[in-house]
């Protein structure tokens, strides 16, 4: 409707527990959050590389995905709760999955419960072998990334 024939499109969508589908955002724009890097280990296509050729109207037919036969995500790590940081760590069954790690916090800060980006704390992007294992790693991370804090 808009005329758009090529380039990155973000969407943010919430499914609720009746599989309601509720459209937050659509915007001709590579996503944040680490997303473009993240599809670019999960299909070898650099976003920011061909949103730059788009916006330029240079030819972009070299463009090929490749997948990896394995599962990625990514987390904003961040707070159920307001207090001083005392520590945080990742167990070692974390470790094992995090590809890069980004931190805006540091033992003594003052950290926010999580209520918008603002309050990230940080970023993961993970990758697993399998589907169950991701799903266990997400749903658990507070079991996995260990914050200690003063209320």
């Amino acid at each position: 409707a808009i005329g758009m024939t090529s380039g990155g499109l973000n969407f943010d969508v919430i499914i609720d527990k009746n599989d309601d589908v509720n459209i937050i955002e659509i915007g001709p724009r590579n996503g944040g959050n680490l997303l473009p890097e993240l599809i670019e280990y999960c299909t070898g296509v650099d976003m920011k590389k061909y949103a730059i050729k788009t916006a330029l109207g240079e030819d972009c037919s070299d463009l090929k995905m490749t997948y990896e036969n394995k599962y990625f995500s990514h987390y904003v790590i961040h707070s159920q709760q307001t207090g001083e940081l005392l520590s945080y760590k990742k167990t070692t069954k974390l470790k094992q999955h995090v590809f890069y790690e980004h931190y805006n916090m540091k033992v003594g800060d003052l950290i926010s419960k999580y209520e918008n980006s603002s309050n990230r704390l940080g970023m993961f992007l993970l990758k697993y072998n399998d589907k169950e294992e991701m799903l266990d790693i997400i749903y658990n991370m507070d079991e996995y990334f260990i914050l200690k804090y003063y209320e």
